[in-house]
């Protein structure tokens, strides 16, 4: 059965509460990129496992403010990380060679995430890291299909990403 997010002028902010629920298992098609101009893709839905899953394998991610639905954007050109193509610069080579900064994965999602919310970006107001952001990526960290990278400076978190894993387990990527 296919599913569409519903599209009326009256969309409430963030999830709709009335899109069926995707397990990890389950997938979502998306519309093809031509049917929207732009990078927005499409229009509401949820934060479901298997809707994350399913936009992030077709290049899509939802990007949107807390007082609007959820956008599934795929801006071209877009980054994507491949591990075996990671170049380091010489100026960060010698930061890293100072051993200065522990590197841990998957140590402590929560702070990562959280503190991905929390940081100041200039010229910007607040963050698109939404509570619901932060619960869905948590649940797919639970499930091991995100991963976290994290920088401790004198024992306090200083740094870290995250990511989605595809092609296989978060726990296999490194």
């Amino acid at each position: 059965m296919r599913f569409r997010p519903r599209m009326t002028n009256r969309m409430t902010a963030g999830p709709d509460p009335a899109f069926p629920y995707f397990t990890e298992n389950d997938r979502y098609r998306f519309p093809s990129s031509h049917t929207w101009g732009g990078n927005i893709i499409a229009v509401g839905g949820n934060l479901s496992p298997g809707m994350l899953l399913s936009a992030y394998e077709q290049g899509i991610f939802p990007w949107y403010n807390p007082e609007d639905p959820i956008l599934w954007q795929s801006p071209d050109p877009r980054m994507v990380l491949f591990p075996e193509k990671l170049h380091i610069s010489r100026s960060m080579r010698k930061i890293l060679d100072k051993e200065i900064f522990t590197i841990t994965f998957n140590g402590d999602f929560a702070a990562v995430i959280s503190g991905c919310a929390a940081a100041k970006r200039p010229g910007e107001e607040g963050t698109w890291i939404s509570a619901g952001i932060i619960a869905a990526y948590t649940e797919l960290y639970r499930l091991g299909r995100v991963i976290s990278a994290e920088a401790y400076l004198d024992g306090e978190l200083a740094g870290g990403c995250y990511g989605v894993c595809l092609g296989g387990r978060a726990g296999s990527v490194f």
